[in-house]
């Protein structure tokens, strides 16, 4: 399942076993996906510390067992004394790294987009901006369940706090500067009221955004992908650049959001392995009005805890889903049980990851990323794979009791883990949960109506037939062994028709086979639903009764 280099890196963090012959071969493997940003990171640190060497650094910050499975540390080197920052730390590894090892660290065509340039960017890296305009990007996500069908929570993530009256006339009820993390952000948000059928407009920041929940019941249409890259600056991007991950998903999602058929879209982990949130930001800075207006949906997977992928390589820098609760602005557990107590704020802050027991698991608490509702004809359920499964029950019994009593035609299990391991409880990961789910009482009423999709394993394929769906070959790395490693395209769930069916768009192969242009053309004149054409149909089955669970 693993590469050579990947499994020693996974077995010092004790979560699978290597044969003998794999420890042998290392020696042969060169894997970009963690050495060059951990090179920065201990530099930083050494820097920071008065530390001399790259290994002095490493063995401070993770210990010496972690160090000794990298190829970056094998080569150690002096570092002179000087002012800590992760920027000179970058510089010193691009110089000193054996053959070039790191040469092209944080040096991406990214950094050239429309978006890098922005104000909002411009603002951040230059105070003498300070009278640039306040670039706001919208997020619209489904209510909770128990709010009721027709509301929407409409968010807005800043570059600078909103005066009063801004809050005011848009209608939000919480505003306040990111805690803990991606504190150079704002978060201003409310409830909404919406009548399904119907297109509600907001106006915010001089654009429009149309959004519109289609009327329970009704068919919906949307799109499901997970792990997207495009950045190698904490993380290496496998097939980023060869797929043009950043510039293809992007256009691929304008096109398919600017049309009335799909109706919702989902990021279900390691968005963007972003430590900083600034990658996360340009990406959406891509995105249309269209594309924000549509309800959007997230989970957050190994890498939006910790940046390395597991606890036991956990930094001080790692954002331990702090920034992500707030950048993605979700109706979750934590909002309705704030409300209830008489307060607005859409989460909950109690545990705070710098405190005196700050630590790998020092992260926010479950209610912060549970979420569940109606749209159209299917209930979704959102969650967690890195808390524990009696954390997350009582959440899950509210969810199966509120769908039960709707009559969905589907029910989508989201989350991110296909396995356990690099964080994730035994018991946590999207297929165990899925099984444990079928036998809650409260669920017995959707349990013939519940599938599952998840990300983790950088590959897009079927992983049970009719039922469990990886939409995660988004530009990272699977095994070299896997027929799916470095696939890229966009699975779309649609349930019009009687049927639940999904529609696999097959973008690129990496050196085999490119079909974005036809693909792309198709969708952007014709809309996603008249182009199944170019799609590969992963599953139709009628709506109620897959046959797998009768």
């Amino acid at each position: 399942m693993w590469s050579v280099r990947t499994c020693v890196f996974l077995a010092a963090l004790a979560t699978v076993q290597c044969e003998e012959q794999s420890l042998v071969a290392l020696d042969a493997e060169v894997t970009h996906e963690y050495d060059c940003y951990m090179c920065a990171l201990c530099v930083e640190h050494a820097l920071e510390n008065k530390l001399t060497t790259l290994v002095q650094g490493c063995e401070s910050l993770f210990g010496a067992q972690v160090c000794r499975d990298f190829d970056v540390f094998r080569n150690d080197f002096s570092i002179e004394v000087g002012e800590p920052s992760l920027l000179a730390a970058r510089d010193i590894c691009r110089e000193k790294t054996v053959a070039g090892t790191c040469s092209d660290l944080g040096a991406e065509a990214w950094r050239q987009s429309p978006g890098y340039n922005d104000q909002r960017i411009t603002r951040s890296k230059n105070t003498s901006s300070a009278d640039a305009p306040t670039v706001m990007d919208v997020r619209v996500s489904k209510a909770y369940g128990s709010r009721g069908y027709d509301k929407v929570r409409v968010s807005v993530i800043s570059d600078a706090p909103l005066d009063t009256a801004t809050v005011a006339e848009l209608g939000f009820t919480y505003s306040q500067q990111f805690k803990y993390r991606w504190t150079d952000k704002y978060l201003s948000s409310g409830m909404f009221d919406v009548t399904p059928g119907e297109a509600t407009v907001f106006s915010i920041g001089g654009e429009e955004y149309s959004v519109l929940v289609p009327p329970q019941g009704e068919g919906v249409r949307g799109v499901i992908i997970a792990d997207p890259c495009f950045t190698n600056e904490f993380v290496w991007c496998s097939f980023g650049e060869k797929l043009d991950t950043f510039n293809r998903t992007t256009a691929l999602l304008n096109a398919i959001n600017g049309h009335t058929d799909v109706h919702f879209w989902s990021v279900l982990g390691d968005n963007f392995y972003d430590v900083s949130g600034e990658p996360s930001s340009v990406w959406f800075d891509a995105l249309s009005p269209a594309s924000k207006a549509k309800v959007f949906g997230t989970v957050p997977g190994n890498h939006d805890f910790w940046i390395f992928s597991a606890p036991l390589v956990w930094t001080k820098r790692d954002q331990l889903a702090n920034g992500f609760m707030q950048f993605y602005g979700q109706d979750v557990a934590a909002g309705v049980i704030n409300e209830a107590s008489g307060s607005f704020s859409p989460l909950d802050f109690t545990n705070d990851p710098d405190s005196a027991n700050a630590s790998a698991y020092n992260f926010p608490v479950a209610s912060n990323f549970f979420s569940y509702y109606m749209l159209g004809n299917v209930g979704f359920i959102s969650y967690s794979g890195a808390h524990s499964y009696d954390e997350m029950l009582p959440y899950f019994e509210e969810a199966c009791t509120y769908l039960g009593e709707q009559a969905p035609a589907a029910v989508l299990l989201q989350g991110h883990w296909n396995t356990q391991g690099l964080g994730c409880p035994s018991e946590m990961n999207v297929p165990e949960t899925y099984q444990d789910l079928l036998k809650v009482p409260q669920c017995q009423g959707i349990a013939k109506q519940m599938r599952y999709v998840m990300g983790h394993l950088h590959c897009n394929k079927v992983m049970e037939e009719d039922v469990g769906f990886m939409v995660a070959g988004q530009g990272m790395t699977a095994n070299e062994n896997f027929d799916c490693n470095g696939n890229f395209g966009l699975p779309v769930v649609d349930t019009f028709g009687g049927s639940f069916s999904i529609y696999y768009f097959d973008v690129a192969k990496v050196n085999e086979y490119d079909n974005y242009d036809a693909i792309y053309d198709c969708i952007s004149n014709n809309g996603v639903s008249n182009c199944y054409h170019l799609a590969t149909e992963w599953t139709s089955v009628p709506l109620n009764a897959p046959e797998s669970l009768q």
